[in-house]
């Protein structure tokens, strides 16, 4: 017997290298390329598709917008320190009886600023502090005039000094200066004149005090009429003297009455200071029914009680 006794077998399901046609036919093997990222082992890569690269187009709104805001930026600035808003004049509404230079001397700092700069409130609040002046008011216009409007106390008597005439408020505050030559007008004509001749009352000046006592004499003095005197003159005028205090005089008649001081004792309320002079009043009608005003020319009544006169001649 020939040949091999026994044939050797191939195990079901394995792989045999080289296999014969009666082989069943085994499947291709096929390469699977992925799809992102690296390309499997022994695969061709894709070819390579240049990106197109996004073209950006111009955003014509924002460049408006920020075009707006520099060209806004510029314009403020140039309204702020150029030219066109610089305070050039100030006008006053008002001031009867505040000065011009008292005035002038706090709202001048504003010429040359920018109204847009200007700090009203601050100027009002300074003007408001001057003596008389109780509000103030600023209007700021866009072309560099400023209108001050302001609101005065009453100043109810003018006093004269050798220097000057002064504008007196209640409380005895200088609230205006006037030359002295210069002759009253308008609502100041119709004020209380003292004429003061003390060499003390030489400096007085706007701001200042004068006390208010006298003040409130002044006021009551100038109140009197040549009736209420017993006097047939046509007008009385009233000054001041250092050792008299109050004068009150007839030029027309030509007599003088010593009246004195009021207001030295803390004592004398506006209630006492207003009897005495109604006492003095008394007396002196009393002095003119017994003696021809015409030959009187000196009185003392400040003591009502007692009054000395001095016969004309």
């Amino acid at each position: 017997m020939s040949g091999r006794l026994w044939e050797r077998t191939r195990a079901a399901g394995a792989r045999h290298r080289g296999a014969t046609s009666t082989d069943a036919p085994s499947r291709p093997r096929t390469t699977r390329v992925k799809a992102r990222g690296r390309p499997s082992r022994g695969a061709t890569p894709p070819p390579s598709v240049p990106k197109r690269r996004r073209r950006r187009r111009l955003n014509w709104t924002r460049v408006t917008a920020v075009f707006l805001c520099v060209l806004l930026l510029i314009v403020g600035t140039w309204l702020a320190a150029g030219p066109a808003l610089r305070v050039r004049q100030v006008s006053y509404a008002g001031a009867d009886w505040t000065g011009r230079d008292e005035l002038d001397a706090v709202t001048r700092p504003m010429i040359g600023q920018s109204v847009l700069l200007v700090d009203s409130a601050a100027i009002a609040e300074a003007l408001a502090r001057l003596p008389g002046v109780q509000e103030a008011a600023l209007d700021i216009g866009l072309f560099g005039r400023v209108e001050v409007s302001l609101v005065e106390g009453d100043a109810v008597a003018i006093w004269r000094t050798d220097a000057a005439q002064l504008l007196v408020a209640e409380d005895g505050t200088v609230v205006g200066v006037r030359p002295r030559a210069e002759v009253p007008t308008g609502t100041e004509a119709n004020l209380p004149m003292v004429e003061d001749g003390r060499e003390s009352s030489h400096d007085l000046s706007f701001g200042d005090q004068i006390p208010p006592a006298e003040v409130d004499a002044a006021v009551r003095l100038a109140a009197l009429t040549p009736d209420q005197l017993g006097s047939q003159a046509g007008a009385l005028t009233l000054s001041l003297d250092a050792t008299y205090g109050f004068i009150l005089s007839s030029p027309q008649a030509g007599w003088q009455a010593a009246f004195g001081y009021y207001g030295l004792d803390p004592a004398e309320t506006p209630e006492v200071v207003e009897a005495r002079l109604q006492s003095q009043a008394s007396g002196l009608r009393t002095l003119f029914g017994s003696h021809p005003e015409a030959g009187v020319a000196w009185i003392d009544i400040r003591n009502p009680g007692r009054v000395y006169f001095r016969a004309r001649g």
